[in-house]
């Protein structure tokens, strides 16, 4: 939330960051709400096809580039992500660093990436994953057999995920949406070796 007595000048800046949009939600305050349009045009999905996975069961949304960042640039990224002690949230399975501010249901106030994040941003542009960079990031740091429960990401980011794997393979395991108001286990799909 942006009190709305502070100067234009750093609401502006707030509003660039990120490509995302603040509305007026009350009288004293602003609160981001949406990202504009991250929607692929015809012409990037067009270099994606290459990399869909063609799974049964598995849904036409789901890519997966190989070898997608040399081995001196995953070198460099992880030298930054260690470098970064102070940042690590220590939680029950993993540890985890946020970068670009903490979304919640009331929206969230954008923070700006650190250069090296945004240089990755501008990376995955460059090579058509995505048409705008991203303006959150989560590292997460998984030991051997950790890993956490099946979720959903949430519309603060829609409509895509983009997943890199830095020090070894993933297993991906994705499972069926409950969409009734009873309760059901969720039921396995499919799993990716990444």
């Amino acid at each position: 939330v942006i009190d709305k007595d502070e100067n234009k000048a750093s609401l502006k800046k707030k509003e660039e960051i990120g490509n995302l949009e603040v509305k007026n939600l009350e009288d004293k305050q602003y609160v981001v709400v949406e990202a504009k349009d991250f929607t692929p045009d015809s012409n990037q999905l067009d270099k994606m096809k290459p990399y869909l996975i063609n799974k049964m069961n598995a849904p036409n949304t789901i890519y997966y580039v190989p070898e997608f960042i040399t081995n001196e640039y995953e070198s460099l990224l992880l030298s930054q992500i260690y470098s970064q002690n102070s940042s690590w949230v220590q939680l029950k399975n993993r540890r985890l660093q946020q970068y670009g501010g903490h979304p919640s249901l009331q929206g969230t106030i954008p923070e700006t990436l650190p250069s090296w994040l945004q240089d990755l941003a501008s990376f995955i542009v460059s090579k058509d994953i995505t048409k705008l960079p991203f303006s959150h990031a989560l590292i997460n740091e998984y030991e051997p057999n950790q890993g956490i429960m099946p979720h959903e990401d949430g519309n603060f980011y829609f409509p895509y995920v983009v997943i890199l794997s830095l020090s070894g393979s993933i297993v991906l395991d994705v499972y069926s949406k409950n969409n009734s108001d009873e309760y059901k286990p969720p039921e396995l799909l499919f799993s990716l070796l990444l």
